[in-house]
């Protein structure tokens, strides 16, 4: 089964224990600066009577001397960036370079226990990892920033993918790469918007949010398979919404042409913020959610499935944390719904068949291959989404951190939660190969394209549906709604 991912986020991190300086808020910036030749680092972080409030960088040195006269006999305190985002002490580095990214920062400050108000043990700097990685996805992330075309970040996605492919030789765990690979997804999404607002310049001053939804909601998508996002714009006057939608699909249709440019394909069932129906404002948003809660149909229950893998990507995080919480008063409501949603979750096609022989598809193009997607991973995510939903959980959106979630929730049902997980990552790393090795989605497998080993793994992973569908089955009582 997959390695343990603590196995790879505990190797040790190159930190600066001892050398991370610390100056009073008051001193000078001169002495500040001198402070950080001596200890040879890109930063000092700042205190103010012996709290720690702030941290002072290199970036922060060139802004105050490009900004004013004699800028170093101001006090640091003046230009230190705050507040200090801090980590706990045994921080490894896969989580180091993820919340480098997240965050776009580029030094971490460790505490004993992670928080600013204990003891500061070290500081780890984006040229540690440098060192420490020869490949760095960080590098890749200002290359997307910094490109000016589409062609330049087609170059890019493809060293993504190449990356990725490199790290899963090294044996480095799935989780860690799907959050890397979707912190990049992200950066080249975000890229894209960028550029083709600045043919749209009257938006930037409207407030809107894109949303990942599917896999790249779920931060899973590992390859570059088809785009799944959606709009909101905050509310306006009732005669401009026609307009400002109209702007917004402008927009849209834009974003998603060039994505599928770089290789994310057109959503076959144009689940995208191009559509009209996926750009709305906030309003009709959360009307469409409690339709789909309240009046549960076949149709409703298949699109907000989707909708609850939604992640915020770019623009206003608050119209998001807005329409989360309507969400979640919605589901508290006491509907059907979540039943509905379990009847969904088992309506998956079937994983074996006679004989205790893995389906494959019986017509069509893709005849005798076996569906990964729909028959292995699909039942598992639909499962643990429900799940948790079921108990007003609405975040994350991962599966495997959701299937975390649950044993920790429910020890009695702490083994079946564990081994789903491992199932679902053991599923996640096939695909993925099959995918690099086919140069496609990795959605459908050739069975005799698996060595022995590979398929008791595969088979292995997929037993773990059967007793979690069962739990379904028995915990939302959905026999009559079958």
């Amino acid at each position: 089964m997959q390695a343990d991912v603590n196995v790879w986020y505990g190797l040790p991190l190159k930190t600066r224990a001892g050398k991370a300086p610390t100056v009073d808020a008051d001193v000078s910036l001169a002495e500040a600066a001198g402070q950080m030749e001596a200890a040879r680092t890109t930063a000092v972080l700042i205190e103010r009577q012996g709290a720690l409030v702030g941290i002072f960088t290199l970036k922060d040195l060139r802004r105050a001397l490009a900004s004013v006269p004699k800028a170093g006999e101001r006090a640091v305190g003046e230009w230190m960036s705050y507040p200090v985002r801090t980590f706990p002490n045994d921080l490894g580095m896969a989580a180091a370079q993820i919340a480098m990214l997240r965050y776009a920062i580029s030094h971490l400050v460790l505490t004993e226990d992670g928080t600013p108000e204990s003891r500061v043990t070290g500081m780890v700097e984006q040229r540690d990892i440098l060192i420490t990685q020869s490949h760095n996805p960080g590098l890749l992330v200002r290359k997307i920033k910094k490109a000016t075309d589409l062609e330049s970040l087609l170059y890019i996605v493809e060293e993504t993918d190449n990356l990725i492919g490199e790290y899963l030789e090294s044996g480095i765990p799935l989780p860690h790469l799907a959050r890397v690979k979707a912190a990049l997804t992200d950066a080249v999404v975000e890229r894209v918007i960028e550029q083709r607002l600045e043919e749209h310049p009257q938006l930037r001053k409207r407030r809107f949010a894109w949303l990942a939804l599917g896999s790249l909601g779920r931060e899973e998508q590992l390859l570059r398979t088809d785009q799944d996002n959606a709009l909101v714009f905050a509310d306006t006057a009732v005669s401009d919404v026609e307009e400002l939608q109209r702007e917004f699909l402008n927009l849209a249709e834009g974003v998603n042409r060039d994505l599928d440019h770089l290789g994310f394909a057109y959503c076959p069932a144009e689940m995208m913020a191009q559509n009209p129906e996926w750009c709305l404002p906030l309003s009709q948003w959360k009307q469409k959610f409690s339709h789909w809660i309240k009046e549960s149909d076949e149709q409703g229950i298949m699109h907000s499935c989707i909708f609850f893998d939604a992640r915020y990507l770019y623009g206003d995080a608050e119209l998001v944390r807005e329409l989360d919480a309507h969400i979640e008063a919605e589901l508290r409501s006491g509907s059907l719904f979540i039943g509905y949603m379990a009847v969904n979750a088992l309506k998956a096609p079937r994983t074996f068949g006679l004989f205790g022989r893995l389906a494959r598809e019986t017509e069509g193009e893709k005849k005798g291959l076996f569906d990964l997607k729909a028959r292995g991973l699909m039942p598992l995510a639909d499962a643990a989404r429900t799940l948790c939903l079921a108990q007003g959980r609405l975040h994350p959106t991962g599966t495997v951190e959701r299937l975390d979630w649950l044993e920790g929730q429910e020890p009695q049902n702490a083994i079946l939660y564990r081994s789903c997980k491992e199932a679902y990552i053991e599923l996640m790393e096939i695909r993925v190969r099959s995918g690099i090795r086919n140069g496609d989605s990795g959605r459908y497998l050739d069975l005799k394209s698996l060595d022995p080993g590979q398929r008791r793994t595969l088979i292995q992973a997929l037993k773990t549906i059967k007793p979690l569908k069962s739990l379904l089955e028995v915990r939302f009582r959905v026999s009559g709604m079958m």
